[in-house]
């Protein structure tokens, strides 16, 4: 960002993001703030938006099938696609779609982590769960159950 800096141009987070960044300029920011805010909308919430429109036409047709157990089936693969959906989502419109002002660096760098880093870590996991024997596995593993296989 070309921007006017003062006193130490030290990045306080994980990485460069406009908002870290414009927080060390030396000038009122509120004018970029709202122009981020509206690519945000375009960026963040139009995705969304057309993501959740999607899987309640997704739920429509779900509700459609006779079987029970097509159902079930179609309604565990959308679950495991809407927790990774929403776990990616929150943070960074959380990040994104609020002022600057509000921020705090300590907090915006954990909810940053969480979205750059433990959701690419969880993606696995959510997927895999909805393979039985794994999550068989899983259920011994943290010793809730499944012993008796």
């Amino acid at each position: 960002m070309r921007l006017p800096y003062c006193g130490p141009n030290i990045v306080n987070h994980y990485l460069c993001e406009g908002p870290s960044v414009r927080s060390l300029a030396c000038m009122d920011t509120h004018l970029i703030e709202m122009v981020d805010q509206v690519i945000s909308v375009l960026v963040v919430v139009a995705p969304i938006s057309i993501i959740f429109a999607s899987y309640i036409r997704i739920g429509q047709a779900i509700l459609k099938i006779k079987s029970t157990q097509g159902r079930c089936k179609a309604f565990s693969t959308c679950a495991s696609h809407l927790t990774v959906v929403t776990l990616f989502y929150t943070p960074v419109t959380y990040i994104y779609m609020r002022p600057n002002s509000s921020s705090s660096s300590e907090q915006d760098k954990h909810i940053t982590l969480f979205y750059n880093v433990f959701n690419v870590l969880l993606n696995p996991l959510v997927y895999s769960l909805r393979n039985k024997d794994i999550k068989v596995a899983f259920l011994k593993v943290m010793g809730q159950g499944g012993m008796n296989s």
